[in-house]
């Protein structure tokens, strides 16, 4: 996944899963017991199971992916000139 198809980091409060059942995030997380050695980063489908996941006081932040036809226009508003169709 290129960076574009990504929203912004957001700063996670630690209380609970933020995203909605269905979106795709890419979350980064502590690794370690005591202090935090190093992070992690994964990406999935939220599902009922991560809504109820007891880890997401772990999670320092998360973005959110846009969706396929949002990018899609996006390009095609930075660069109009290269999607033009000919009748």
């Amino acid at each position: 996944m290129t960076q574009d198809e990504w929203g912004p980091w957001i700063e996670h409060v630690g209380r609970g899963c933020p995203v909605p059942v269905g979106e795709y995030v890419c979350i980064e997380c502590c690794v370690g017991y005591k202090f935090p050695s190093g992070t992690r980063r994964y990406e999935f489908r939220v599902n009922e199971k991560a809504l109820s996941w007891r880890h997401w006081g772990k999670i320092l932040r998360y973005r959110i992916r846009k969706p396929r036809g949002l990018t899609i226009l996006q390009r095609i508003a930075e660069q109009p000139e290269r999607e033009r169709i000919e009748a």
